[in-house]
């Protein structure tokens, strides 16, 4: 049981990971944000590095 918990916790932080890489992709199209892109872009980059480990080190199925 603790291990579907834990499962379920790292399911719930992935969608969260998720959500904040989809609000700075949205980001990177506004135009009050043109001096962060680089920023963002890097923000986004590491967010897909970190999810890309925690879906493989935990065989999640997304």
């Amino acid at each position: 049981m603790a291990e579907t918990f834990r499962r379920g916790k790292i399911e719930d932080y992935i969608n969260r990971l998720k959500f904040r890489k989809e609000i700075l992709i949205r980001q990177l199209t506004q135009n009050e944000y043109v001096c962060l892109r680089e920023n963002l872009t890097g923000q986004i980059q590491s967010i897909d590095f970190i999810l890309n480990e925690l879906i493989q080190e935990f065989n999640i199925k997304v």
